[in-house]
């Protein structure tokens, strides 16, 4: 399985993230909240018709190490401590 830091090389826009999560390995990727597994990678689209960030608790919940967002002040932090 591929490491988070791994995968954000592949990315041509540099991305910031907490050097902390850079060795995660990662199990999995999607952006179906209700297909998340434990280790997977969610990636939180913004759509015409619904925001992936509304999922984002119920992503982690259901095993997301780490999430992906267009929006970089989502309420991820707040919804887990609510959890």
């Amino acid at each position: 399985m591929p490491l988070l830091s791994e995968l954000f090389r592949c990315v041509s826009e540099k991305l910031e993230f907490p050097t902390d999560v850079e060795n995660l390995s990662i199990t999995a990727i999607t952006s179906d909240s209700r297909m998340v597994t434990p280790g997977s990678l969610f990636v939180a689209l913004k759509g015409d018709k619904t925001d992936g960030s509304a999922f984002i608790a119920q992503a982690v919940q259901n095993g997301a190490v780490a999430v992906i967002t267009q929006d970089p002040h989502s309420n991820l932090l707040s919804e887990r401590e609510k959890g």
